[in-house]
């Protein structure tokens, strides 16, 4: 077809001249003129290798992150030393993805012995057939858990079976498949006493961000260790939450105790560190007037709270000094002998970094996906300008006035069309993340609308219906704008010889029991936003793997997986949930439930 254009896009990795290794992502289109021969490219190289790098120290700082947060949970809930332990390596495996990962302690018999105290995942009798020692010994002595013991800090074998040290160890690992390893120092008074073992089935490449939070895990698990082993009995459920908060006042988190008028009873070192203020201030005062907590949903969550006994969610709070923070908080209520409601323990991890992570990481996924609109664009673009180019050569010659006119008109309506497609563009590319407002989706929906006829292949029909009186909803419209294009986008690769791409929008409000069949809704009123296509569908078998990130099942170089990853983190943000599934035939149904 004259004017058709072929494309592909790939990843690819280059040297650059400094010696730098740098990813791209390469885009290459042909256009063909009227006979139908090959008349040019059009290439677009987009470097990629900060957005590479973002997303593995995001992914891996995110996940030392849940392991701290989960960790300061069971640190709480534990009763005995023993069980704390078994929960740590239990929460390294289930929650890090460690092959194995266990806790050792230094003993002071002659040789200097590391005496395995709990272990979780596949360990396959592997401490039965070596003897680890924190001695100078060259055998027993010189791999990272002694060296861990010994020096007091962190130790990174990136490849077991590549360190000469570990001579009696090696191929015992290499049978269970072991390969990296991270040992972190146990510390009580500037003493290092034990550690935390954690094996990987794949070499390890941890950075900065991922190491400070295992050790902040092996820091609070220290502390637990201490308080657990001091701890005789405690006379009140009060007593107990005090007690064991006051030994975690080396955690960067910040537990506060508040009465049921929110009233601060406890205030620890952690949360002067994110807050600011001290405990002698904050002591007495009202967590909400002091922190001035931006959240509309409090009474909200105290009702889920006294029904369910624990609520979490994200909070921007200000500090002292005026900073507006984001915390993880979780609420726990603790109730007196008679079941009445005394006091909440709150429990904020700050992740304002890990949010601006997230921003940035969201900004670089919609650029990924204005890439995949660039072949539709020049093709579009290309169409624009042909007619100008008509236009302008005729003017040049002796032609009637009523042509001329003629001509400007087409010049004019050219250049206009041109100007949108360029300004879709550009709102999309610019959007700024975090701005909330009130959003009619039909207005939304209309400019995506605008997008898809302008870029996608015209095989593929758009059709938009909207119910009456579409009620309105809070949220980011540049988020909301990401989220609909990734699904069309998705919905246009399904399609290769073309189809239907249908958005439905529509009111609907769920009762306690529709809720409870919807994951992650509550009772309430919603807006459902329905996308479905006509192509070639969703496996069932894959159906629940989809929106993990880096899934995809298109080809290498067309698809990173993160599309519907980045879609399900925008849609929890504002309160909602997502649903999946096959309609007649072989098409795909997603349905986004907005409140």
């Amino acid at each position: 077809v004259a004017g058709e254009i072929s494309t592909y896009q790939i990843e690819k990795r280059y040297v650059h001249k400094s010696g730098k290794l740098v990813t791209v992502l390469l885009n290459v289109s042909l256009v063909r003129n009227a006979e139908n021969q090959p008349a040019y490219f059009i290439s677009q190289i987009q470097d990629i290798t900060q957005r590479k790098l973002a997303e593995q120290e995001l992914s891996h700082t995110n996940r030392a992150l849940r392991m701290s947060s989960e960790g300061n949970e069971r640190l709480i809930r534990a009763k005995s030393e023993q069980e704390l332990l078994d929960q740590i390596c239990q929460v390294a495996v289930d929650i890090g993805g460690y092959r194995m990962a266990w806790v050792g302690y230094a003993q002071d018999d002659d040789f200097r012995s590391i005496q395995p105290m709990a272990h979780a995942g596949e360990e396959n009798g592997y401490f039965s057939e070596i003897q680890l020692s924190w001695s100078e010994h060259p055998v027993n002595g010189r791999g990272p858990a002694g060296c861990t013991i010994r020096n007091g800090t962190a130790q990174i074998c990136e490849d077991m079976s590549q360190e000469a040290s570990l001579i009696q160890s090696r191929e015992q690992a290499r049978q269970r498949g072991y390969r990296g390893v991270i040992c972190l120092p146990l510390r009580e008074n500037n003493r290092t006493f034990g550690l935390l073992g954690l094996y990987s089935a794949d070499v390890i490449k941890a950075d900065a961000g991922e190491m400070k939070q295992l050790q902040k895990l092996a820091d609070n698990l220290a502390f637990g260790i201490g308080h657990l082993r001091a701890e005789s009995r405690r006379q009140t459920a009060d007593t107990k939450v005090r007690e064991q908060a006051a030994l975690l006042n080396a955690t960067t988190d910040a537990i506060v105790l508040k009465d049921m008028d929110d009233q601060i009873l406890f205030w620890n070192r952690g949360a002067e560190q994110i807050y600011g203020w001290t405990e002698a201030e904050a002591i007495g005062k009202k967590s909400r007037e002091l922190l001035s907590s931006q959240f509309e949903a409090h009474e909200d969550a105290i009702r889920i709270l006294q029904q369910k006994n624990h609520w979490q969610g994200e909070i921007k709070k200000t500090t002292k000094d005026g900073r507006v923070v984001t915390v993880e908080t979780r609420w726990t209520l603790m109730r007196d002998a008679a079941g009445q409601p005394k006091s909440v323990l709150d429990i904020n991890t700050d992740i304002t970094e890990r949010k601006k992570l997230e921003a940035q990481f969201l900004r670089m996924q919609r650029m990924e996906s204005i890439g995949t609109l660039a072949a539709g664009v020049a093709h579009d673009l290309n169409n624009i300008l042909a007619p100008i180019t008509m236009s302008i050569q005729l003017l040049q010659e002796d032609i009637p006035e009523t042509d001329r006119r003629s001509l400007l008109a087409t010049l004019l309506s050219s250049s206009q069309r041109g100007a949108e497609l360029v300004k879709q563009v550009l709102t999309f590319a610019r959007g700024v993340e975090g701005q909330r407002t009130t959003i009619n989706l039909a207005h939304l929906i209309q400019e995506i609308q605008k997008i898809v006829r302008e870029t996608f292949p015209p095989d593929i029909i758009f059709r938009f219906n909207s119910g009456r009186n579409i009620w309105m909803v809070t949220g980011d419209p540049t988020q909301l704008h990401q989220v609909l294009i990734n699904l069309c986008v998705n919905a246009r690769d399904a399609m290769p010889r073309g189809g239907k791409l249908t958005i439905d929008l529509a009111n609907h409000t769920l009762d306690e029991v529709a809720a409870g069949q919807n994951p992650g809704s509550k009772p309430g009123p919603y807006v459902i936003i329905q996308v479905a296509d006509t192509g070639t569908g969703i496996p069932a078998e894959i159906q629940e793997k989809i929106f993990e990130p880096f899934f995809t099942t298109k080809d290498v170089g067309k698809g990173t997986g993160l599309g519907l990853s980045t879609t399900l983190t925008i849609i929890k943000s504002h309160g909602g949930s997502i649903q999946v599934h096959r309609g007649p035939g072989q098409r795909s149904v997603f349905k986004i439930y907005l409140p």
